[in-house]
């Protein structure tokens, strides 16, 4: 998944080192019930499940009606009991149970804790082996995009699911755990002119009353239930070019879309890159695709960006609706996310994780696997270039005394949620593709394809996976591996070069990256990979695992140098300042790796005051002409970050001016309107440039793009206007998101009422997302306290309330008033977001700024409401933090 590995066993297929041996086929052949054991100690007290009672297969049944506030189901359960016992645990939260049975004997059924722990009471005891659960209830549909929710597009009611973390236990009594996997037969009772689709493909369909009719579904591979979906309602099935078989697959995939009603036409590309993305993961991992068929969902209202359930994967809609004029953030969007959740197939799903803590193994393995598969289906997007930006942007979180480690203890549902984060998908990507290059591509491929082949269908650890790449190097891969993933914080290999003697050598020193102010411990080492490039692509590496090292360079003098080549290495880095400017005027020979960990290592310096910010800022200008926009942005952010926290407001119109200065020749070079067949890198670095020149309110740039927007809102055409539609037809793709936010602001109180007005008629969700950021960029306050308003307004969806919020924050014009509003409203908020992001969310829009007082106050606020704030402690901890590094 926005959205984030055990013992197994294979079932009659023996696992061993020679992967050739193995039928690959039978690996994905549909499974036996079988116990899958996880494999952990004993719980504490009301938070896991004891490991000695599992399930072995579910048969659901759900009455669904979409224009109704209810729902009821019922399950059958079969469970292994190790011991006989009178009490059985499970999860069910929320849910008025009516009937519960154990073997045909009645159960008295309690939830026990918040958490949704719940029991089965017995007054005789059953067991030990296994017995059959079967239980009966009615729950009220989620209204946070959270477990089984409505949601009403176009007049017509649907009805979709969100599982992951842990919210199945809100749906269905079931053993809410990653480790816990089990085939599902799924089955519906739903009204007849509605359509159903799951995970897997039905079976049979028959009438059940008058107007209903009850479907039936292929019983699924062994899943854990947070993997599991479903979809009811007036859908439209698009059907896709099937993955054809190959040598490792006998029969094709079939591959389907599914929109709500009208909205089918708009799925051709994405249909297109998910059978070619899905023909690429095949190829890489050797493995056929481990279901029986794959649906892509269209959902109109999403808390994630997409989830990544078995054979039905689930997108915000807007994800899905992409064609060539889309903006080309979108169409990168797009492209990066089918195949990060169609990664998840075999990472997450074929093989999950035993316990959150191994998080990263589902989603920091996505999110490195979309990086190949999106450079063979767009290599116009750079996507290996984007993966190395990625890893600059998280050390910035990962450089506070508050971030936690990639595989992090998970002791409560709190530490589930913070688990989503940068460092679970960003950093552990970056480590990834750093240890692949260390150990070598063929070496990383065969243990990862051993890997997935021992544990089919069920559960690892990160030290399985570990042994597995060992085996296949030859190299001791568990220990350098765990410093990163088992600790904090980002190495910072500071290196000199020593030229003397007809010799020369790159010395090194690590310690912990910290930035100016932090009271964090300096004194950590890792095992880090480092490699450093001189000359035409002449890599020198070393194992740095000592506070101190070197990497020998030769006889001469290298001219050219880089202390991480190609960027990989996930490590911040630093030189004396003459041979940084050396590195600085040998940027052309660089790859767009190295300049972007040169454009890091700039930022990195400033931020910890090995360099000062005027010779920072002096080395950092020239960067906004590289034609890497991950690079080019860097000018950007340091002059941004001195415009919003670090001048007084006298100041301000100087930094501006200075940003306009250095963005003007990028905009002159690009220009204003876009040509067909532009590179991808020329559109980004137009982007830039107008979000600089309009940021520093440059009055030309500005004017053109409120002509614009005007346009796009129809604002002086009223007989166009009157479709209440956003005519994103009316401008370049992507130019419309910045135009709307120019005529907004530019048209003042009569254009803002205007396109507000929009909100009621306008249903396309990108167009909407244009609206709303443009709404909220408004910098007047009583605009301002409008823009803010609108995070109550029914008429937005729940994904949307927090967009015009976020844009004032951003601001420092504004941010104070907003921060004064929010806290005014903060359970109004809270009543709209999903609870599971509660925690993040309410640090995040209800203080900032850069000052002890601004940190003492957001505390204040914030301490009270701990209880009620899953995950809350880190997500304060690091805000604070933030502002006192400020």
């Amino acid at each position: 998944m926005l959205r984030f590995i055990l013992l197994a066993s294979l079932l009659g297929v023996v696992a061993c080192t020679s992967t050739a041996a193995i039928d690959k086929t039978e690996v994905i052949a549909p499974l036996e019930s079988k116990a899958m054991a996880p494999k952990h100690d004993e719980p504490s007290a009301g938070f896991r499940l004891p490991a000695d009672t599992r399930p072995l297969d579910y048969a659901l049944h759900f009455d669904l009606d979409p224009t109704k506030e209810s729902f009821s189901g019922t399950v059958k359960i079969k469970v292994h009991l190790d011991s006989a016992r009178r009490s059985i645990l499970l999860h069910a939260r929320k849910l008025t149970v009516h009937t519960a049975t154990v073997d045909g004997k009645t159960a008295r059924f309690a939830q026990v804790d918040d958490d949704g722990q719940a029991r089965l009471s017995l007054d005789a005891p059953v067991g030990p082996g296994d017995v059959e659960l079967e239980l009966a209830w009615t729950a009220t549909y989620n209204d946070s995009l959270e477990s089984v929710y409505r949601v009403q597009s176009e007049g017509h009611w649907y009805v979709f699911t969100q599982f992951e973390a842990i919210m199945a236990r809100e749906s269905f009594p079931c053993f809410d755990e990653p480790g816990f996997k089990a085939p599902v037969t799924l089955s519906f009772t739903t009204r007849s002119d509605d359509v159903v689709v799951a995970n897997t493909m039905p079976v049979s369909s028959k009438p059940d009353g008058a107007g209903r009719v009850r479907t039936t579904f292929e019983k699924t591979q062994p899943l854990p239930v947070y993997l599991l979906a479903w979809a009811v309602g007036p859908l439209e099935i698009v059907i896709g070019k099937p993955l054809p078989p190959s040598g490792e697959r006998k029969q094709p995939i079939a591959i389907r879309g599914i929109t709500a009603k009208g909205r089918g036409k708009d799925l051709g590309v994405s249909l297109d890159l998910t059978q070619r993305a899905l023909a690429a993961l095949e190829k890489y991992f050797g493995i056929p695709y481990p279901y029986s068929k794959l649906d892509i969902v269209a959902v109109p209202d999403f808390s994630a960006g997409a989830m990544e359930n078995a054979g039905l994967v689930t997108f915000r809609d807007n994800l899905l609706f992409v064609d060539d004029k889309s903006p080309i953030s979108l169409q990168k969007h797009n492209v990066h996310v089918i195949a990060h959740e169609l990664a998840h197939q075999w990472f997450g799903n074929f093989v999950t994780m035993a316990w959150w803590d191994d998080l990263w193994l589902n989603e920091a393995f996505a999110s490195w696997a979309q990086a190949f598969v999106v450079e063979e289906l767009r290599k116009d997007l750079n996507a290996t270039t984007d993966a190395r930006a990625s890893a600059d942007r998280v050390m910035g979180e990962d450089s506070l005394v508050s971030a936690r480690q990639i595989r992090q203890p998970v002791l409560s549902k709190g530490d589930i949620l913070n688990a989503f984060d940068g460092i679970t998908y960003k950093k552990g990507a970056s480590v990834i593709a750093m240890f692949e290059q260390y150990i070598g591509r063929d070496a990383f491929q065969k243990g990862v394809r051993a890997y997935l082949l021992a544990h089919a269908h069920g559960n690892a650890t990160a030290d399985d996976l570990f042994d597995e790449l060992g085996k296949a190097s030859g190299k001791d891969v568990k220990t350098p591996f765990s410093t990163f993933i088992d600790k904090p914080g980002v190495p910072y290999v500071q290196a000199k070069l020593v030229c003397a003697n007809d010799s020369a050598s790159l010395q090194l020193t690590q310690e912990r990256y910290l930035p100016v102010g932090s009271t964090g411990d300096r004194a950590k080492l890792w095992h880090v990979p480092v490699c450093v490039r001189t000359g035409k692509g002449i890599q020198s590496c070393t194992m740095l695992t000592e506070k101190t090292g070197q990497i020998a360079l030769g006889k001469q003098c290298p001219k050219l140098l880089h202390p991480n080549a190609d960027g990989l290495g996930y490590y911040r880095w630093s030189l004396p300042s003459e041979q940084l400017k050396d590195v600085s005027s040998s940027l052309p020979a660089l790859t767009a790796g190295e300049r972007i960990s040169f454009a890091n290592a700039v930022r990195a310096s400033a931020w910890a005051a090995s360099l000062s910010y005027a010779d920072a800022l002096a080395v950092a200008l020239p960067l906004a002409r590289d034609i890497e926009p991950a690079v080019a942005n860097t000018p950007y952010g340091l002059l941004s970050f001195a415009w919003s926290e670090l001048v007084e407001l006298p100041a301000r119109p100087l930094v501006l001016q200075k940003l306009a200065d250095t963005y003007r020749p990028v905009f002159n070079e690009v220009k204003l309107m876009p040509k067909a067949g532009e590179d991808p890198r020329v559109r980004e670095r137009r982007t830039l440039a107008l979000s600089a020149l309009m940021l520093a309110e440059e009055p030309t740039t500005t004017a053109a793009l409120a002509k614009l927007g005007r346009k796009a809102l129809a604002l002086d055409e009223p007989a166009k206007a009157r479709d209440g539609k956003v005519h994103l037809d009316a401008v370049p793709g992507d130019l419309a998101a910045q135009a709307i936010s120019a005529a907004i602001r530019v048209g003042g109180e009569p254009a803002w009422t205007q396109a507000a007005a929009l909100l009621t008629t306008e249903t396309d969700t990108l167009a909407r997302s244009f609206l709303l950021s443009g709404l909220g960029s408004v910098t007047e306050p009583v605009l301002g306290q409008r823009a803010l308003l609108l995070a109550l307004d029914p008429r937005l969806k729940v994904n949307e309330v927090l967009y015009p919020v976020r844009r004032q924050i951003e601001d420092p014009r504004t941010r104070e008033q907003a921060y004064g509003w929010t806290r005014a409203n903060i359970d109004a908020i809270l009543q709209l977001v999903p609870e599971q992001a509660s925690g993040k969310v309410v640090p995040a829009i209800t203080g900032g700024g850069c000052s002890e007082q601004a940190a003492l106050q957001l505390d204040a606020f914030v301490t009270p409401r701990k209880a009620k704030l899953p995950g809350v402690e880190r997500a304060l901890a690091q805000a604070l933090e933030d502002i006192r590094l400020c």
